[in-house]
């Protein structure tokens, strides 16, 4: 049983050691095929092609409801958004209203151009933006 504790435990630093320091600072990439964007705002605030942008707006009153969009630009300039209105669900607007300044995002778009998802990760492979 102790010989399995320690296999273990070596198991559980070997692996932690691996992905320690661990960085996903991905360009933005906008896919037609797939109706989808994704990247780092990090990667994007960094880039030098001064294009590079992703994020979301989001907007909520009583009397009138929820809204926003999300969009993405791409290093050649191609940029997509997609729309959070009362055709979404408000779980995308729930998700795109926790972005923030230092996430990785990830939306995709339906034929309407309605946000159909999206994936918001805020730790620490995800970098701080620089100027």
């Amino acid at each position: 049983m102790r010989a399995y504790a320690i296999s273990v435990l070596a198991l559980a630093v070997v692996a932690g050691s691996a992905i320690a320091g661990e960085k996903d600072d991905s360009e933005v990439v906008i896919s037609d095929t797939y109706k989808e964007a994704y990247g780092s705002m990090a990667a994007a605030r960094a880039s030098s092609d001064g294009f590079q942008e992703i994020g979301c707006y989001t907007y909520g009153y009583a009397v009138y409801g929820f809204g926003g969009y999300c969009w993405a630009t791409d290093p050649s300039g191609v940029t997509r958004y997609c729309g959070l209105n009362d055709n979404s669900n408000e779980y995308t607007w729930e998700a795109a209203s926790t972005v923030a300044g230092d996430s990785y995002l990830e939306f995709g778009w339906d034929n309407a151009g309605n946000c159909s998802y999206v994936h918001v990760t805020s730790d620490s492979t995800t970098g701080p933006k620089v100027p």
